[in-house]
């Protein structure tokens, strides 16, 4: 069963790094819906790919931390 997709490395010249995504960081769910299957996964990224606003929950050294990010074109 997936729980969660953890990052393993950022650069701190990517897009995830100036997101505030770290190494070892635990994406727990976005947009209010667990990662606990591939099917899902799949389905949230075509999802949120036409979305202004993704929130996403992730695991740092034990504590929760949620984001919100609103996109423009």
């Amino acid at each position: 069963m997936i729980v969660f997709w953890k990052i393993h490395k950022v650069r701190t010249t990517h897009l995830f790094y100036q997101l505030s995504l770290r190494a070892g960081d635990k994406v727990r769910r976005v947009n209010g819906i667990p990662l606990n299957n591939s099917q899902k996964m799949l389905e949230l990224w075509s999802n949120i790919q036409n979305s202004s606003i993704v929130t996403i929950d992730i695991e740092r050294k034990g504590s929760i931390l949620g984001y919100e990010f609103h996109i423009r074109n």
